[in-house]
């Protein structure tokens, strides 16, 4: 319905009230003019009647009217609205995506549970340190790398490692620098560096330091006797940790050569001998040892540490 059409039904509106107000005035002073001369009022009490057919005809008219610009509203509608079958597939079309997301929400649904027991020391990150102020460093000789494999662990599991258990020199040593190993000397050290991020204005460079021990041959290595102390306690049974430590063992005793042995000792609630010592030539009845292990009573650590430290003073 247009403006124009709106005004029209508003002044017919008006007209109409108007005409039905001045329809009753007569009618309000109706009673005093009729006893004075009744014949004379009857004529005049007719024309309103007939205003008011024809204000109803006009009425009835504007309805008529209304009820066409209504039917052409609705046509109007009904054209907006025929497009919204094609809308549909378009909306219907967006859940179709969900799917391919649907395996990021749930994949933390399936992640293996939070490894429980292991507690890391937050030491907080080293500060960066001018040489021109302190140009002494010191570090150790021994490597640790189980920060990286701890990460990797928790990160096949679908969880994220604790922020106290990445350590970044830890991840750095898990991999071969690739440094050539020395001739004839204990220990080679070597050198590297590139321009430093941090303070290119005074064209600093940051320099990286490695070294690489001397290795010794297989044939040269002299015999070895070991001596596994093993915690075979209830605690072990979780998350496979003692299974975790058979297939360890087995890679180490495939290296074993004759001349060496073994000996296994394990505690639980009390500490006793698994394998009396074993000389390499039996490498299957040390890994079948090994693999017939499995969890029972409590962690008598001091029993178990005690029992080892007797078997390989020998």
């Amino acid at each position: 319905m247009n403006a124009k059409s709106k005004n029209q039904i508003i002044l017919l509106v008006t007209l109409i009230a108007a005409l039905l107000l001045s329809a009753c005035s007569p009618k309000a002073t109706e009673a005093p003019a009729m006893q004075v001369k009744p014949e004379a009022k009857e004529p005049a009490a007719e024309a309103p009647a007939v205003k008011t057919l024809e204000v109803e005809k006009v009425v009835k008219e504007t309805v008529i009217k209304e009820v066409k610009v209504e039917k052409e509203v609705e046509k109007v509608v009904v054209a907006t609205a025929a497009p919204q079958p094609t809308q549909a597939p378009l909306a219907a079309a967006q859940p179709a995506i969900q799917p391919t997301q649907a395996p990021l929400a749930a994949h933390p649904a399936s992640a293996a549970p939070t490894p429980i027991g292991n507690e890391f020391a937050g030491y907080g990150v080293n500060p960066y340190v001018d040489t021109l102020e302190d140009h002494l460093s010191t570090f150790s000789l021994d490597v640790d790398t189980a920060s990286y494999t701890v990460m990797r662990r928790y990160l096949k599991d679908g969880n994220l490692p604790p922020a106290e258990a990445v350590r970044v020199e830890e991840f750095v040593n898990y991999f071969d620098g690739g440094y050539p190993t020395p001739p004839d000397v204990a220990f080679g050290i070597y050198a590297d560096g590139a321009p430093s991020p941090f303070d290119s204005y005074n064209h600093a460079y940051i320099v990286r330091f490695g070294v690489q021990g001397y290795q010794v041959a297989e044939w040269e290595r002299k015999p070895v006797a070991l001596t596994f102390v093993i915690d075979i306690s209830g605690s072990m049974a979780m998350e496979n940790r003692l299974e975790l430590v058979k297939n360890s063992l087995n890679l180490l005793v495939q290296r074993l050569r004759p001349e060496d042995s073994v000996a296994i000792v394990v505690y639980g609630s009390e500490a006793r001998m698994w394998l009396e010592p074993t000389n390499g030539r039996n490498r299957d009845m040390i890994t079948t040892m090994i693999y017939s292990l499995s969890t029972e009573g409590a962690t008598n650590a001091e029993a178990g540490l005690r029992l080892g430290y007797q078997t390989a003073m020998r």
